[in-house]
This record gives structure tokens, C-alpha cells and sequence, in this order.
């Protein structure tokens, strides 16, 4: 997930963010995936929820069986006005890769757009 501000229009000011402004961005970024995942995604199987059940987890899909995969979300390559979110090893990237393609959930929901707008309107107004 590549988070940007994008260039201002003709009548607007330039701007310009440091690049510990999109680190933090990229930090709230990853907090609110980390939010959203932990609620639950689509439903388990009827099966798969009766088995996380059993072993004591909630029968929800939350990415976090082990808990590896979320925990190696990370910004990386702040720079001005951009930073990414990526995984920190490649096992993380594989698994996110397989769950992605079962259940998208790399991605900023509307809602997370907002707070993100927000927190880079309160940056810029600083």
C-alpha cells in the first residue's frame, strides 16, 4: 500500500510534508489495518468457526493465528509526501499475499481515508 499526497492543484500553495510527517502517516496507517483486520473480516466457514472456537480463539477471520504476519507490518521509504506500507520479511509478504488473494484486506477503506486526510490537514496546518 503506497500512501500519497499528490500535487496541489494550480490555485493551491505548494506543499510539502518531512518525511517524519509521512512516517507517522504510514504508522497510522498501519494502526488502523491493525483496527479493522482485529474486528473481523468475512465470515469462517460454519467448520473453521467451530474449530477456532475449540482451540480458544474468536471464530472470526482476523488474520492473527499466529499473529507473525500483522506484527511485521512497517513503513518503509518515507520520504516527502509519500511513504509505504510493506511487510518486514518475506515469510509476512507470502502470507499476506495468500490472504489477500483470498480476502482482499490491504487496502484503506474509506473511513480510513478520512482519518488519514485528517492527520495530514493537522500536519499541515502545523
Amino acid at each position: 500500500m503506497k500512501l500519497g499526497v499528490t500535487a496541489p492543484t494550480p490555485k493551491m500553495k505548494p506543499i510539502a510534508l518531512v518525511d517524519n510527517d509521512m512516517k507517522a502517516i504510514g504508522d497510522l496507517a498501519i494502526s488502523l489495518l491493525k483496527k479493522r483486520v482485529a474486528a473481523g473480516l468475512k465470515p469462517l466457514t460454519p467448520k473453521y468457526a467451530i474449530y477456532k472456537q475449540k482451540h480458544g480463539e474468536d471464530p472470526i477471520r482476523n488474520l492473527s493465528q499466529s499473529g507473525d504476519m500483522l506484527s511485521e507490518l512497517t513503513t518503509d521509504s518515507p520520504q516527502s509526501n509519500s511513504v509505504a506500507v510493506t511487510f518486514g520479511s518475506q515469510l509476512a509478504l507470502i502470507k499476506a499475499a495468500v490472504n489477500e488473494a483470498r480476502s482482499p484486506f490491504f487496502y484503506p477503506t474509506p473511513a480510513d481515508q478520512d482519518e488519514l486526510r485528517s492527520a495530514i490537514d493537522i500536519k499541515l496546518s502545523k
